[in-house]
């Protein structure tokens, strides 16, 4: 079993072994011999020894420590005995040398596995998170944390909790303040006492950065941040500072401190009874620092009862030893209290909590948070599936969903957490009580949450859901709420049509007893949702005539809706399905409504009713559980088998989008190539020259469509076959408010959007003046609500608002005062504007053209946050000063606002004190120290020419604050390192661009971005806004020719094009001239990149059929759209729908006279001037 073979039995004497040992065999000897001082076998402390007795090897000494014997073991005479010497122990290998099993045969038993053992294992551990197992030593993972304790007048006091992870031994300081300093400060007593740590774990506090790591590497030891999505990886060290906190607060209870150093002399006692007290394994943690347990001074079970002296000062009266004793006891008593209370909740909370391992490709769902409009409580959902790309485990997994790349980790459950989605409900005597009531919470269909809108309605659970049902004879007037009648019938109108769709069917408890033992797999969940829908002006009566027009009138009218929905990320086959949700693209939208001013046709309007349940039957097998609040009349084990691809489940929009598909292309509707939700009517006797009879835009359940008699008939078979909820000709809603005007146009407005979402961030004045001071975390949410909801707008409908828009939001991850001016800036022109849209004129077909007008503003937008961050530069924050500690070698001066965690910019002095150390070619260094003014223009330059290291000191103001005019912009300027891009399509009539008067134009769509490249000058950035809108020109072309010309290829729809010649307009005169003449592009340019572009941009040109023109910046469109001017002549194009371009020559001769104008009145200045002194 030790490796010992036959043959080595035959020979007496020592002989080494392959595994490291060292066998002994010897006969006719008294006693068992040992090693001799000098061999190898003397350092080896464990001994076994076997004796032989004729026919089998006998145990005599059983992993004896044989330097440590007496006297050596005696022997009966003429005995032959074998002895190995080990190391270390062998557990396994009494049990080989018995079983006389091979290596070979022990492993194969390893593997073997019994039935009974695995139905009953025991479960995980509760605490999976906990530190790994491994052979740790005393101070070799240390934990680092900040608490915050309360003192004898409760006031707030940081402390440094410090925590050893294998003995667990514990100390806690208090600090005069939470700065990187002090927590150094205090980390110093640990390291005089234990050393310096092999690993320091600690979170992403502001305390725990640059400078104290850079401490911490410096004493050796390795610094280790944990993850900032999972903060749980440092859970020992919290809930060691939260277990220290219920024990000196227990103990302050029984003990009143009157000072603050008698409060930290308790807080003293306290962590020195924690580490007495504490036991894991039968030792505590300061037997395991020290070995022994510390004697008390009269202590009966620490040796400190023999202490006579202590004792006689107890009698007497000593004041100092009484309050000691009493502050141990108070300590004790605490301790012993705040463990038994963490054990009690340890085992009735327990549970196992698994751990998944995650796979790059392996599909899952994530939970994710809305962002809404106002402060209350945000909306979460499940969202998914998405796929893995890329795992950090346990920080966190990288997620591919929808164009998008997101982080997230895994969330683990809380404790009593038990996974019940493999069982099901076994039926019983109390599946025959109903429920009593049910209670169900209304929420606002716009994400809105008021208190004062929450309706509880509870519905007696006996009431059969029969199609002839009388609501106000069944319903018992249980009300939590106004509209509780209201709601009732909305339950019940769903319900009905439900089942009178089709849509699923009640199966019999026995039926649903056998699913869920045979075909568990094919069950998912279901819920009811309700909503507040907000209605229409021709709405109203129907839903009041319904009875279901809601009281709460503060948004509009509105009418109970109910959803019974399945939860269809529950259903084990969510991920085999189409989840697409195919949706009418923005821009789609106004070029039907362009089509339709174009044609003169009204625009119309429907939406179906229980969309989902009218189309076609579902083709897997499916059920799914009653809503929890369960289903009147039903009993709470019966299913519900699906029919129809129900709301909620995965596939049930494209299922829909099928089935009306194959509805529309029977009634002779064609699918466009650019965008799969608009459809086409063609008709005509020549194929060559369709003439187009109608359109349609599907978003899900709704349609905006438009066309001729004969359309309209398709639309009334379409009305007589399916249920409908409206049916609307000339004014609706598709997402936007859609009005039909007297003079053929068509206006396209988000009025009722404006009025209810826009919101103003409340800010003082006082608060306005500090424009360059951060925002609190309450002002980042306000800005990001905000900023949200003028997004939305600014994409719709508003784009003079755009450029400004997609600047602010490159103000993130850290806002200032002066971004939350801006955004109420932009709000308060939205509400001022709040009628203003997109008008979309009637011209003529013949005469429709398109055109793009591209511009960019050459480094006007921000990059990156900071213009330095390196990590091994760091802030110090002292009673008086902000300190800045160069490490890195520079050659700049340091603006206080350049990197993250530095101080208030109006909290400072003017005034900056530069200590620096600069290497010459020598070899020596220079040293010097500059002072200057950090906030005017010279903020930011070079010192010298040679890089220097050391310190940059900010004094405190005290007095008065710096106000926002003396702190000037040269940071923001240098901040700004890309450029802004942005172009608008237009349809306009061809006289647009053959003459210098008005013509009609539609803003068709617009863009602002900040451009992907970086650009050396204002010419290339015009040449990368110009390449990218030509591009979004052509796919609205395409739309056009599909229209007029009837479908096409995607191989010759260049061919086609040149039928409809396109004009793309810049205000940048460079660019004019290097695509317009004809010369080599590289000739223009300073860099051969922007040449290529341009070389691009001619070629595009001359095989689509499009040319070039140059337009006044006083003409310019996009200049909103690159810059924060206010868009006041785009504002006035889009309210009247006209727009003109001067001729090139009459735009420069104007501008030259104006030239010449400004010169003229500036020598008549001069000369005045001359003549008056």
């Amino acid at each position: 079993a030790f490796g010992v073979t036959e043959d080595m039995l035959k020979q007496v004497g020592w002989k080494k072994l392959d595994t490291g040992a060292w066998m002994c065999l010897e006969e006719h000897t008294e006693k068992v011999n040992g090693p001799e001082p000098g061999h190898e076998a003397w350092r080896l402390p464990w001994r076994t020894s076997w004796t032989w007795n004729g026919a089998d090897w006998s145990l005599l000494e059983d992993e004896v420590r044989w330097q440590d014997k007496a006297q050596d073991t005696r022997l009966q005479p003429n005995t032959r005995y074998l002895s190995i010497y080990q190391a270390r122990l062998d557990q396994h290998a009494d049990r080989r040398m018995q079983s006389k099993a091979s290596e070979e045969v022990i492993e194969a038993a390893k593997q073997f596995r019994r039935s009974t053992c695995e139905a009953y294992q025991l479960p995980d551990p509760a605490r999976k998170g906990a530190p790994p197992k491994e052979e740790l030593f005393i101070n070799e993972w240390v934990g680092v944390d900040t608490v915050h304790l309360r003192d004898h007048q409760n006031q707030a006091v940081p402390a440094l909790n410090i925590i050893d992870f294998h003995t667990h031994f514990q100390l806690v300081i208090p600090m005069d303040k939470e700065s990187a300093a002090e927590v150094r400060k205090a980390y110093r007593q640990w390291v005089r006492f234990f050393g310096a740590p092999r690993k320091v774990m600690f979170d992403l506090g502001t305390e725990f950065k640059a400078e104290f790591r850079r401490q911490v590497e410096n004493d050796g030891s390795e610094a280790l941040p944990s993850s900032l999505e999972t903060p749980t990886q440092r859970g020992l060290t919290e809930r060691a500072g939260g277990v220290f906190k219920n024990i000196l607060y227990k103990s302050m209870l029984d003990y009143q401190c009157q000072s603050r150093e008698e409060w930290k002399e308790l807080v003293d006692v306290a962590c020195m009874t924690r580490n007495r007290l504490l036991l894991r394994g039968g030792y505590s943690p300061i037997q395991r620092v020290i070995g022994h347990t510390p004697r008390l001074p009269g202590g009966l079970l620490t040796g400190g009862a023999d202490d006579h002296t202590m004792a006689g000062r107890i009698i007497t009266g000593d004041r100092d030893v009484t309050r000691s004793m009493k502050m141990r006891k108070a300590a004790a008593v605490a301790f012993h209290e705040s463990d038994c209370d963490q054990a009690l909740r340890a085992a009735t909370l327990a549970g196992p909590r698994k751990l998944s391992d995650f796979e790059v490709g392996q599909a899952v769902y994530f939970w994710r948070r809305v962002a809404g409009s106002t402060k209350k409580t945000r909306q979460s959902y499940w969202t998914g599936p998405g796929r893995i790309v890329m795992t950090s485990l346990p920080n966190a997994i990288w997620i591919a969903y929808s164009n998008t790349l997101i982080k997230d980790f895994e969330k683990l459950p809380k404790k009593g957490f038990v996974d019940l989605t493999g069982d099901y409900e076994m039926p019983g005597e109390l599946e025959d009580e109903p429920t009593n009531h049910m209670m169900i919470l209304i929420l606002s269909k716009t994400l809105n949450q008021y208190p004062d809108s929450l309706l509880y309605v509870e519905y007696d659970s006996e009431e059969l859901f029969d199609r002839d049902i009388d609501v106000e004879e069944n319903a018992e007037n249980h009300e939590r709420g106004a509209d509780a009648v209201k709601l009732q019938r909305a339950i019940l109108k769903e319900i009905n049509n439900n089942l009178g769709t089709r849509a699923y069917e009640l199966l019999s408890s026995a039926e649903s007893e056998q699913i869920l033992r045979e075909k568990p797999e094919k069950v998912t969940e279901s819920r009811y949702v309700l909503t507040k829908k907000p209605l229409e002006p021709a709405e109203v009566a129907g839903a009041e005539s319904e009875g279901l027009l809601l009281n709460d009138d503060t948004h509009g009218p509105c009418k109970a809706k109910c959803r019974h929905v399945m939860k269809g990320y529950s259903e084990e086959s969510a991920l085999d399905v189409e989840s697409t949700t195919p949706q009418i693209n923005r821009d789609t939208v106004i070029f039907m409504l362009q089509i339709l001013a174009s044609l003169g046709w009204d625009p119309g309007f429907l939406d179906f009713t229980q969309a989902f349940h009218s189309g076609d039957a579902i083709k897997r097998e499916l059920y799914c559980k009653q809503p929890k609040e369960g289903i009147p009349g039903a009993k709470a084990s019966q299913l519900l088998r699906l029919l129809k691809t129900c709301y909620g489940l995965t596939d049930g929009p494209y299922a829909w989008y099928q089935h009306l598909d194959r509805k529309l292309r029977q009634l002779g509707h064609k699918a466009s190539q650019a965008d799969p939700c608009l459809y086409f009517l063609h008709g005509g006797a020549d194929p060559e020259t369709p003439e187009l009879e109608g359109v349609i835009g599907v978003a899900t359940d709704d349609l905006l469509h438009g066309g001729n008699e004969r359309h309209w008939a398709n639309i009334a078979s379409v009305a007589a076959e399916y249920k409908l909820g409206k049916n609307q000709r000339g004014t609706g809603r598709f997402t936007k408010d859609i009005e039909l005007q007297a003079d053929g146009s068509i206006k396209v407005s988000q009025a009722f959007y404006v009025k209810e979402k826009i919101q103003i961030i409340a800010l003082t004045r006082k608060r306005k003046q500090q424009r360059h001071s951060k925002c609190t975390p309450q002002e980042i949410e306000a800005l990001r609500s905000s900023l949200g909801v003028l997004s939305w707008l600014s994409k719709e409908t508003r784009c003079d608002i755009a450029g400004r828009v997609a600047l602010l939001q490159q103000a993130f991850p850290e806002p200032r005062v002066q971004d939350l001016v801006e955004a109420n800036k932009i709000s308060e022109e939205a509400r001022k504007y709040a009628h203003l849209g997109i008008k979309v004129m009637p011209i003529a077909p013949e005469r429709l053209r398109i055109s793009v007008v591209t511009d960019a503003a050459w480094g006007n937008t921000r990059d990156q946050p900071w213009i330095e961050d390196h990590p091994d530069d760091y802030w110090e924050e002292t009673e008086g000063e902000w300190v800045r500690h160069h490490v890195q070698p520079r050659r700049t001066t340091f603006h206080p606002g350049a990197a993250p965690g530095g101080p208030d910019l109006h909290s400072l002095d003017r005034k900056r004190q530069i200590s620096f150390f600069a290497p010459e070619p020598d070899g020596e260094i220079k040293s010097g120290m500059v002072e200057d003014d950090w906030s005017d223009g010279h903020g930011v330059r070079v010192l010298q020419d040679q890089s220097w290291t050391g310190r940059t000191v900010f004094n405190k103001c005290h007095d008065e604050k710096i106000t926002n005019q003396k702190i000037h912009s040269s940071l923001a300027q240098l901040q700004n390192l890309s450029s802004q891009g942005g172009q608008i399509i237009l349809y306009h009539d061809r006289s647009l661009s053959e003459t210098e008067q008005p013509a009609m134009a539609t803003v068709a769509s617009w863009k602002s971005y900040r451009l992907k490249r970086k650009t050396v000058d204002t010419l290339a950035a015009e040449g990368q806004a110009l390449q990218a809108g030509l591009g979004s020109i052509h796919w609205h072309r395409l739309l056009f020719m599909e229209a007029f010309y009837g479908m096409l290829s995607a191989s010759d729809w260049r061919e086609v094009a040149g039928r409809l010649p396109f004009l793309a307009a810049a205000d940048s005169k460079s660019l004019f001239d290097a695509v317009n003449k004809c010369a080599c592009t590289a000739s223009y340019v300073s860099d051969k990149r922007t040449a290529i572009d341009l070389a691009v941009i001619k070629a595009d040109l001359a095989q689509t059929g499009g040319t070039i023109r140059w337009i006044d910046t006083r003409s310019m469109l996009s200049d909103p759209l690159t810059k924060q001017h206010p868009g006041t002549y785009l504002r006035y194009v889009l309210d009247k729908g006209f727009w003109a371009i001067a001729e090139e020559g009459h735009a420069l001769q104007a501008k030259a006279r104006k030239r010449e104008a400004r010169r003229f009145s500036e020598s008549m200045f001069l000369t005045f001037w001359e003549f008056k002194v």
